[in-house]
């Protein structure tokens, strides 16, 4: 979706569905006919009402390049997302980008994504391009502090479902009663239970920024090559 040099691209986009998940939404935009969205698996754009080009939200896209459509998971904090929260099949949205260079490494190895938040919004993306693209296997860890917080499970129970991935989910400040996944922050212990021959891996981090250092400083201790890690971060 970049035009030729590297600017971004305004693509105008229409409203398929809105689908409530929980506590977030599943917006699906279609390109305007002929057109396509095109961008690397972890880059976010800038989403806004096309007719207000001075009000937008860089939003993470949630789907793979492969995907037909364009998909965001997000919560509803933000005067942008509460308006796309209201919007109908058929309505207007414009999309521009993409920026962000937290994408996948040329040549990738398997993988160890972690995140925790939002942060899973382009850790999903990353996975799906991953496995639809290659035959490496990926590794997710996803922390959260309750089981409310977690953004898009059911899409990474779908993921679970592949041969090549596997998906821990940990809560830091409760263990519901049907909990299967582990409690606790990320640690040292956590990766090295849950993946193989760690410093062969790649890494994607992404989160807010206490988080994201707190684990850059983890993989850093655990002897990871710094080559070998990618990260993006916020707040």
């Amino acid at each position: 979706m970049a035009e030729k040099g590297g600017k971004p691209k305004k693509l105008k986009c229409s409203i398929f569905s809105v689908e409530k998940e929980e506590n977030f939404l599943l917006i699906n935009m279609k390109p305007a006919p002929g057109k396509k969205c095109a961008f690397k698996a972890g880059q976010f754009v800038k989403v806004h009402f096309c007719e207000k080009t001075d009000r937008f939200e860089a939003i993470s896209i949630f789907s793979s390049p492969e995907d037909r459509d364009i998909l965001f998971l997000v919560n509803t904090v933000g005067p942008i997302k509460e308006e796309l929260a209201t919007k109908k099949k058929g309505d207007s949205v414009c999309v521009e980008g993409p920026f962000g260079d937290f994408f996948i490494s040329p040549k990738p190895n398997d993988s160890v994504l972690i995140c925790k938040g939002m942060g899973v919004a382009p850790i999903h993306s990353i996975a799906k391009a991953i496995l639809e693209n290659t035959r490496k296997d990926i590794y997710i860890l996803y922390e959260n502090l309750l089981r409310i917080d977690i953004a898009g499970e059911k899409e990474l129970a779908e993921i679970a479902e592949n041969k090549n991935a596997k998906v821990l989910l940990t809560l830091l400040n409760e263990k519901p009663q049907d909990w299967k996944g582990k409690t606790g922050p990320i640690d040292k212990e956590m990766v090295r239970d849950f993946v193989s021959s760690v410093k062969t891996k790649d890494y994607y981090v992404c989160g807010p920024s206490a988080f994201v250092n707190r684990i850059l400083v983890l993989l850093s201790e655990m002897g990871i090559p710094q080559k070998n890690i990618r990260s993006e971060l916020w707040g």
